[in-house]
């Protein structure tokens, strides 16, 4: 693992030169806390399967992951706020997402084109959708063909703004607390 020390003495990986199928990204490196995962630092890696990621880490950036074309399966962390633009998009083998309830942002296309993913589950604190770096909105899963039904869960309040947008969605269940549908949702 390549990484850089952010402004809070944490870690930020920003490169991977192994070859593991499943990988386990680790808590700590040199001593510091691995805080989030950097841009493009899993980036085309076609052969990891699985990836565990740490509790310790709250930011995956813009396409982290993206064309990890052999990916399955991730263990998101308890305590992940971040998911940036095109994190996952075209992890083509993807079939399930289980996110951690306190997600707070998922940016557009972030499990974009993703055409094995069949399950996701809406985050409770879910509450934005940031525009990839080229400024397009969209939502997290535009593109990805066989995810056609979701469950916003009770408690949720609101749907952020292109939270569906482009998606292939024929189905979203709607919890009686709902007050708020953003823009484009």
């Amino acid at each position: 693992f390549t990484y850089s020390v952010l402004s809070d003495n944490t870690a930020q990986i920003t490169g991977y030169s192994g070859s593991d199928l499943d990988l386990t990204i680790p808590a700590e490196l040199d001593g510091y806390a691995v805080s989030s995962i950097g841009y493009w630092a899993f980036r085309d890696k076609k052969t990891i399967c699985s990836v565990y990621i740490p509790d310790s880490v709250t930011t995956i950036s813009e396409q982290a992951f993206r064309r990890c074309i052999a990916l399955r399966s991730v263990r998101f962390p308890a305590n992940l706020k971040t998911i940036g633009a095109q994190a996952f998009q075209n992890c083509s083998s993807l079939e399930a997402i289980e996110f951690p309830d306190c997600v707070e942002t998922i940016g557009a296309y972030a499990f974009g084109s993703c055409s094995s993913l069949t399950s996701a589950n809406f985050p409770q604190s879910w509450k934005s959708v940031p525009a990839t770096q080229g400024g397009t909105n969209a939502s997290p899963f535009a593109g990805s063909a066989k995810l056609t039904g979701m469950t916003v869960p009770e408690g949720v309040t609101v749907i952020p703004n292109y939270a569906f947008e482009s998606s292939c969605l024929e189905t979203v269940s709607l919890p009686s607390t709902l007050t708020t549908i953003q823009y484009s949702a």
